[in-house]
């Protein structure tokens, strides 16, 4: 097939490209009939993908591109005929039969495709099967189609690094002409799903390309996103060339005699289960009712089975993300590597319900021994044949978060439909949500059938559920005689933390065992007794410092059939010793019975008590203040037909009889369908110190898990010991925004819709700027509009800090801790800041103070925006799309020469991103923009790193290592002490850790040591093995650090080994 791309005056007059591939690819110019012609290098479908003729001064000049960005200009040919008023077009004629041309990409996206080489692919897509806290995998439907107008995304932050956070939000308009996004059509596709809180993202695709995979999956770089049903799979560079000119492939590694029908491709996360029959977030969007085709190369290893058979696999998905079915392509043999590669390639139209599809290679025949495949240039397109390969393009997430509202509006008399929705992100629909007392919300993300807080008010002889599944307890006395239940008591004794109380007290005659004791009680009424079937839970907090006599116990929950034949009964008791005593007896007697003698638990402190039986009813556990005890029976100890269910006394409804009343303090009574719950330890910890010590990373995954959200909290250097959680009438953001505050952090959303809590420390780590802004493109910086004002901003000028450190719940307030920068008030005046943290330790509340004073005791040079236009400038494409909160940059502003005004320099932090775009090619990213002089000048430590000098093989505790850091002037053992912890083999597969023993006595200038561990290696580790300390615990580095680790936490450092420790 012959192709020209030609440009024309009149017949003697041209200049054009032609290519027939395997004979012929020219560059020509016509000039009165007299032909020019320069051959050009043998035509590359992937790096002459792209074509382009230019006139430049009196020359047409030749380009192609592999992508439509990069050029490489082929020829320059003069011509000697006017330009103007020429024509253009494309010529395609029959050159060599079986030859096929594809052209696309005609200047403007109105041609086959809807890309421009300039302009990423923009895609808002929605989940709708995935709602706010739902954990349904998401499947999204993409509706970019849809997109009209104008957009706007905004990213979560801070206007200021000190102000409060603000939440993420979007809004885009959609055609919505077909009533496809109307709530109230009950044939929309999207039927009954079109509801608030829908997830939804927006994401930017560049290049663009026609291949949909992920660039990674299509390049052969990255196992992302990859699975295989059966063996294992990795990457695998150098191999023979694809005819696409891969030498990389992903690597498949297939146990003999497994089955065929298993398969490697796109896989979907936590879905087990041959093909991934469910979706998730991953999968790749499509259009029902199109034709797709799916393209690669393969090949095997020698050695395998010359007989394996190969055939494309791909999994269709509905808006539920349910499989609707699958599709597999013609079967071929994979030859063996080093004589050919196989194409495979399968078209086949998707589903009419699809809206998602995964990919994959399957094996159509099972090996008859262990084989490995090699699987390249794999490519995806919406198209009804395969066309050359092509790199797909790098996602970037813009936004991620809900569909708040789908208002629907009619333009032009009613004629057009639009739906305009407005989408927050998890911070802004977490603030919705108020937290209670600490505890409580610990308990209700257990989802408890029962929850009596019994923390009602002075008078109050009814306790309502807080979990609102069941009506309230209430007061109820033995007929023998009443004692005291006394609602709304202060809280007293120690182990009571988790909540500010108030607390049920009861007073009771002595308790006894005799049958008709008095008492009072609470009745919980009906339904009784514990749930059967699925195991359950229940828990109580007591306290009391009454003994029961000798013979008889007290009984904190019990509960008891009405029937004499039914034996029936359970519950918690303490005895005389102050043990805890629990039982689970069936209809028939059967029971398991045992007491937890391990402290006396009546001390007059707070312990928290829980009984569990497993579903099948044949182990009972016992849990105290998070200790864990159990026994077991051969047959269930399920108790049924419960019809007296009491806290406070043992209520024999069947006979009359009433014994074991209690005396003390009561709270939380509390019912669990399950048996399964976390950790008992986690629930005493929150009751007791309110879990008090853990880190601000796991009190911020605590906060989102008591709201019930199903999402996960990331964090970097979050390591902070947090005091006592007072949650209690905080909304979630709020409660977060505590936790930032406390390590002097962050907390944000970022673009791919995670919840980050970043530390301090991580501006710290970051010594060199992620991108540079700047007029003069040509050395690598992005230009920018002139709209940038630059000043010493005084808003942000702090000398006085008044620290807060939140006590814990009922405890007594800590004093607020000033803290003074007196130089900075004598030249600005007092300036406060007032702030309130949580932390374990109440010293560092002085420590907080004096960081922020010290940093905001002096003006800082500020940028109130900063705003990028690179739909004006494509080359800035890849340097601002991933541009985040947090991202270190570097302003750079050249006054006019004329007047001597030195250049402008400034080092800033991005705190918060918006994107505003349109359907007519406009697109811009604002960025606000903090000084990052505070967080500079600082000596930031290197890992101690060397190099194995000697081969070491596995099973030795002694290995020879190259000098260490300082060698020049310190004797090894002067550097590495023993018990320091080093990684040997770091980066490897063979990494492994070894705590030092001893270090061999070396001097200054040696070039090699023997280090002892203490314990024998576990790999080899060759000459050149990197050795170094590891990264502490908790550190997380960002990406452009971590590439220079080890040798050093700073790029700009000039360490070597045989140089000092650091200098700069």
């Amino acid at each position: 097939m012959q192709t020209l791309l030609k440009v024309q005056q009149d017949g003697n007059n041209s200049a054009y490209l032609a290519c027939s591939p395997g004979t012929q690819w020219q560059a020509i110019v016509v000039n009165a009939g007299a032909f020019t012609t320069v051959s050009l290098p043998t035509f590359d479908p992937t790096a002459h993908a792209w074509w382009m003729l230019t006139e430049s001064s009196g020359q047409w000049l030749f380009s192609t591109s592999p992508d439509g960005f990069s050029w490489t200009q082929l020829a320059a040919i003069p011509y000697s005929w006017s330009p103007h008023a020429v024509s253009a077009y494309f010529v395609a004629g029959a050159s060599i039969a079986g030859q096929t041309a594809y052209i696309e990409h005609v200047n403007t996206p109105a041609g086959a495709s809807p890309l421009m080489p300039s302009w990423p692919s923009i895609r808002f897509q929605v989940a709708f099967n995935t709602g706010g806290a739902m954990t349904t995998q998401p499947s999204y439907v993409d509706l970019s189609s849809r997109l009209r107008g104008t957009w706007s995304v905004e990213q979560s932050g801070r206007q200021y690094e000190l102000d409060q956070i603000q939440s993420g939000q979007m809004t885009v308009s959609l055609w919505n002409l077909d009533g496809a996004l109307d709530a109230l059509n009950s044939s929309s596709p999207y039927y009954p799903n079109v509801v608030p809180m829908r997830a939804c993202r927006l994401q930017a695709v560049w290049p663009p390309t026609r291949n949909a995979l992920p660039q990674g999956v299509s390049t052969a770089s990255s196992v992302a996103n990859l699975g295989s049903s059966a063996g294992s799979f990795a990457l695998t560079s150098g191999l023979p060339p694809a005819p696409t000119g891969h030498t990389a492939a992903v690597t498949w590694t297939i146990p003999a005699s497994t089955a065929a029908t298993n398969l490697v491709g796109l896989a979907a996360a936590n879905n087990g289960g041959a093909g991934w029959p469910v979706s998730d977030a991953s999968a790749l969007p499509v259009v029902g009712g199109q034709p797709y085709t799916f393209s690669c190369w393969v090949a095997q290893a020698a050695g395998g089975d010359a007989t394996l058979q190969a055939a494309h696999r791909v999994s269709w998905y509905d808006v539920t993300g349910a499989r609707i079915t699958v599709s597999i392509g013609s079967a071929v043999t994979v030859p063996v590597l080093g004589t050919s590669w196989a194409l495979l390639t399968y078209t086949v139209t998707a589903p009419a319900t699809a809206v998602g599809c995964r990919p994959s290679v399957q094996i159509s025949s099972s090996p008859a021994s262990a084989s490995t495949m090699y699987v390249t240039a794999w490519q995806m397109e919406r198209a009804a044949a395969a066309t050359p390969w092509t790199a797909g393009g790098v996602i970037y997430p813009l936004w991620s978060g809900f569909v708040e509202r789908w208002p629907q509006h009619w333009q032009q008399q009613g004629t057009y439909g639009l739906v305009d929705l407005t989408c927050i992100d998890v911070l802004a629909g977490l603030s919705q949500f108020t937290l209670q007392p600490s505890l409580m919300a610990g308990l209700m993300a257990l989802g408890p059938d029962r929850l009596y807080p019994l923390d009602e008010l002075q008078g109050s002889v009814w306790w309502r559920d807080a979990s609102g599944k069941h009506g309230a307890t209430y007061l109820a006395s033995s007929p023998y005689g009443a004692g005291t239940v006394t609602s709304g008591s202060s809280v007293s004794g120690s182990g009571f933390v988790g909540a500010p109380g108030p607390v049920v007290t009861m007073a009771n005659a002595t308790p006894s065992s005799f049958f008709n004791s008095q008492g009072s009680f609470i009745n919980l009424g009906t339904p009784n007794g514990p749930p059967s079937g699925s195991g359950w839970t229940r828990i109580i907090c007591f306290r009391t410092s009454t003994l029961p006599p000798a013979g008889t116990q007290m009984a904190l929950w019990w509960w008891q059939s009405s029937s004499s034949s039914n034996k029936s009964q359970g519950g918690l008791a303490l005895d005389s010793s102050g043990h805890l005593h629990v039982n689970s007896t069936n209809a028939a007697g059967g029971n398991i019975d045992f007491t937890i003698a391990t402290a006396n638990y009546c001390d007059g402190n707070w312990h928290m008590a829980a009984l569990i039986l497993t579903p099948d009813g044949k182990t009972l556990n016992a849990n105290i203040d998070g200790a864990g005890f159990y026994n077991t029976n051969a047959v269930s100890v399920q108790p049924t037909g419960i019809t007296s269910d009491t806290i406070g006394m043992n209520v024999q409804t069947a006979v009359g009889n009433y014994l074991w009343a209690y005396s003390g303090d009561l709270a939380y009574a509390v019912e669990v369908p399950t048996n399964n719950v976390p950790s008992f330890s986690d629930l005493a910890a929150g009751f007791a110190t309110g879990w008090a010590g853990e880190t601000s990373a796991v009190r911020a995954q605590r906060i989102l898990t008591m709201c019930g959200y199903g999402g996960t909290v990331q964090a970097e250097a979050a390591t902070i010991a947090m005091g006592g959680a007072n949650l209690a009438g905080t909304d979630p953001m709020t409660a977060l925004e505590l936790v930032g505050d406390t390590e002097a952090g962050q907390v944000y959303v970022d673009a791919a819709g995670t919840l980050w809590l970043t530390g301090r420390k991580w501006r710290y780590l970051q010594p060199q700027p992620a991108v540079v802004f700047g007029e003069q493109q040509a050395a690598g910086e992005v230009p920018y509009f002139g709209d940038v004002v630059v000043e010493l901003d005084p808003t942000h000028i702090y000398n006085v800090a008044q620290i807060t450190n939140q006590a814990a719940p009922g405890a007594p307030a800590q004093p607020m801790q000033p803290a003074n920068n007196t130089a900075s008030q004598v030249e600005y005046l007092p300036r406060t800041l007032p702030r309130q943290i949580n932390a374990q330790d109440p010293t560092l509340a002085l420590a907080a103070g004096q960081y922020l004073v010290s940093q905001y005791g002096q003006p800082q040079p500020r940028l109130s925006t900063l705003t990028v236009d690179p739909a004006s400038n494509p080359a800035l494409w890849s340097q601002v799309l991933g541009l985040g909160f947090g991202a270190r940059a570097q302003v750079n502003r050249r006054p006019p020469s004329g007047p001597g005004a030195a250049a402008i320099s400034l080092q800033q932090f991005v705190e918060h991103v918006t994107w505003e775009g349109d359907d007519q090619g406009n697109l811009k990213v604002r960025l606000q923009l903090t000084p990052a002089g505070p967080f500079l000048g600082w000596w930031v430590a290197a890992a101690l790193h060397t190099t194995v000098a000697t081969a070491s093989t596995a099973g030795t505790a002694t290995v020879t290592l190259a000098a260490l850091t300082g060698s020049a002037t310190n004797p090894a053992a002067a550097v590495l002490a023993p018990g320091t912890v080093l990684t040997l083999g770091y980066g490897t597969a063979s990494a492994e850790n070894l705590t030092v023993k001893s270090v061999a006595a070396t001097s200054p200038g040696y070039t090699s040591v023997a280090v002892t561990f203490t314990a024998n290696t576990v790999h080899n580790h060759p000459v050149g093995d990197v050795v170094c300390q590891p990264l502490p615990s908790g550190l997380q580095l960002p990406a452009a650090t971590a590439a220079g680790y080890p040798a050093s936490l700073d790029g700009g450092a000039t360490l070597s080994a045989a140089g000092p420790r650091a200098a700069y």
